[in-house]
């Protein structure tokens, strides 16, 4: 016969279905402040809108095969803004902003900007409140925070380190093994890097390439 479980049982079978019903429960209020949030009526009508954000990640660029500018994607975390006509309002929430490559591509995360453009849904489910398509360059840039300066001199380094002594595709992807950096990837590698799944070896940083091995 089977006996009845262990206190020591009880208690981790107890804690675990703590831990799952609490992480229900953020991932439910999260999914309920993203759909109620200020932005996404003017999101889904397509209104023009101000926002104001902290620079979360380093620009990527949009590859694209139509001639034209260069343009990037600019992930940020909401401070506030204003819609159309309406009131300033201030809220957090992630953002994505389609921007020109001149005048966005040279930021850092932790600076703070304000961006002008036209409001869409985000093309998939998640904890993206909005997508701002924006035309013109950033305004009211804030200053670069000290570490992230360094930071961002030290990327540069590697970038031209690489290049010096490596050919167009190591020279590409070793920034992106090392700190994630994947901007100068040629677009032929980033694809095989998809097709192989492979993308994550270059997603945060080059720990993930020692989790690999």
């Amino acid at each position: 016969t089977i006996g009845a479980p262990r206190p020591g049982m009880r208690s981790a079978v107890v804690a675990a279905g703590g831990c799952a019903a609490a992480v229900g429960l953020v991932a439910t209020l999260a999914a309920f402040g993203v759909a109620s949030h200020p932005l996404r009526p003017g999101a889904g009508a397509g209104a023009s809108a101000r926002l104001d954000l902290v620079v979360t990640a380093d620009p990527r660029p949009v590859r694209s095969a139509v001639p034209g500018p260069g343009r990037v994607v600019v992930r940020g975390e909401l401070l506030g803004g204003q819609v159309g006509a309406g009131g300033p309002w201030r809220a957090g929430g992630r953002v994505v902003l389609l921007a020109p490559a001149e005048g966005w591509a040279a930021l850092l995360p932790g600076q703070v900007v304000s961006a002008r453009g036209r409001l869409a849904p985000p093309d998939r489910a998640g904890l993206t409140v909005a997508v701002l398509q924006v035309r013109g360059p950033p305004r009211a840039v804030g200053d670069v925070p000290a570490v992230q300066r360094v930071a961002g001199e030290l990327r540069g380094g590697l970038r031209d380190a690489a290049r010096a002594v490596l050919a167009e595709d190591p020279a590409g992807l070793l920034p992106g093994l090392v700190v994630g950096d994947t901007s100068g990837l040629s677009p032929g590698l980033e694809d095989d890097f998809r097709t192989a799944g492979l993308t994550h070896l270059t997603a945060v940083s080059g720990t993930n390439v020692g989790n690999e091995i």
